[in-house]
């Protein structure tokens, strides 16, 4: 990657998964950053803040899985992957558990990513919005899943903004949920 001619590169935030906690994401952020011709490259952080992933170094040891027909513990965890992937689950991205985990605390991914010194962050499962079991979950906690993930954005970019102005969000997917909020355009 670091002899490529990309001018930007999306990567996984390493040290945020299990068994890899030691990695040194900083000084490959900080070596990615610069081209073979000496010119500034953009260096994004994946992150998937529509379901959780058993792999992560959030995960916890007293955590349970969800089932197709049953949340998981903690209660954020809302259902299995609908395409299948093992050891995602989608979350109520509105439960402070879960803002916590992604921006809130002082050890969240965000913060990780910060840390790292990624120029910005590359958003997965924006979509999550759509999906049937979370929108069902966000009627019975009496929520509109859209509106909850715009909100989450804006908080996500608010914390990211206070400590790097420049700091860069992109959505991976979820274009539809421009259409009547168009608020969203502002955000990213």
């Amino acid at each position: 990657l670091a002899a490529s001619d990309y001018q930007m590169l999306v990567l996984e935030p390493t040290r945020t998964v299990q068994g890899s906690e030691g990695f040194d994401t900083a000084a490959m952020v900080e070596r990615l950053k610069t081209l073979p011709n000496g010119r500034r490259r953009l260096v994004l952080a994946y992150v998937d803040i529509g379901q959780a992933e058993d792999y992560r170094t959030y995960w916890q040891a007293d955590w349970r899985a969800p089932r197709r027909n049953q949340p998981g513990y903690p209660n954020f965890l809302v259902t299995v992957d609908p395409d299948g992937w093992e050891g995602n689950y989608p979350v109520a991205y509105w439960a402070p558990a879960w803002k916590r985990i992604i921006f809130r605390a002082p050890d969240s991914v965000l913060d990780a990513v910060l840390d790292d010194g990624f120029d910005g962050i590359y958003l997965d499962w924006v979509a999550g919005y759509e999906e049937d079991a979370v929108v069902a979950r966000a009627r019975a906690d009496g929520v509109d899943p859209a509106v909850e993930m715009i909100r989450f954005l804006r908080q996500l970019r608010y914390v990211a903004r206070q400590r790097n102005n420049r700091f860069l969000i992109i959505a991976q997917n979820a274009p539809d949920l421009l259409t009547g909020h168009p608020e969203l355009a502002t955000l990213l």
